[in-house]
């Protein structure tokens, strides 16, 4: 009995390892299929210095004005959404490509530099990036154009490759004061009280 016993132990411990994975949990099969392994995770200077230079990456090739070219570092899924100068938001990565080519067409050439102030933050496969640049561009009509932006940029890991998956970029309202209104009421000056000695 007492063999039996040990056996049957055996066999039970046996059968509960081999179900088990290393961290002592059953597999998911909802999760695995519906879900690709995280990728490797980077160190704090790996995903640093990747980061830094795919903001740079894609300034250079929007100077070149080739979608095409920008195309391989933006996630093409149907439901991002990127806010650019014009139109007000671009939805999916279809509308996103037709708006950069209209965007393009209205210049004969462009130079975008990352300024020093760019910042990135990740976590696992997931960062956000935060930077000003500048923009030099000569118009279709030979004018010179120098616009100073802000840039929030939404980066995915995918395949061990940074990808774009929602992009804000903007201007600073620069609208001059208007000048003072001469309808406005004059503050009246009090008089001063009379000295009652004089």
């Amino acid at each position: 009995m007492k063999k039996l016993s040990v056996a049957l132990i055996l066999l039970l411990l046996t059968g509960l390892a081999a179900g088990q994975t290393s961290t002592g949990k059953k597999p998911s099969r909802a999760r695995s299929a519906a879900r690709p392994a995280a990728e490797a995770p980077l160190s704090d200077e790996e995903a640093g210095a990747q980061l830094r230079k795919r903001l740079q990456d894609i300034l250079n090739a929007w100077s070149v004005m080739d979608v095409d070219q920008i195309a391989k570092y933006y996630s093409k899924g149907a439901e991002l959404v990127f806010f650019e100068l014009t139109p007000l938001q671009q939805k999916g990565f279809d509308q996103y490509y037709t708006g950069m080519k209209k965007f393009f067409d209205n210049y004969s050439e462009l130079n975008l530099k990352l300024n020093d102030d760019a910042q990135v933050h990740f976590k696992g496969d997931l960062a956000y990036a935060t930077a000003t640049w500048d923009l030099l561009g000569t118009l279709k009509d030979n004018s010179k154009q120098h616009l100073e932006l802000r840039w929030t940029v939404v980066l995915e890991r995918q395949n061990g490759d940074w990808l774009v998956v929602h992009e804000h970029v903007s201007a600073p309202l620069t609208v001059a004061a208007p000048p003072p209104s001469k309808t406005l009421p004059q503050t009246p000056q009090q008089e001063k009280p009379k000295d009652p000695f004089k």
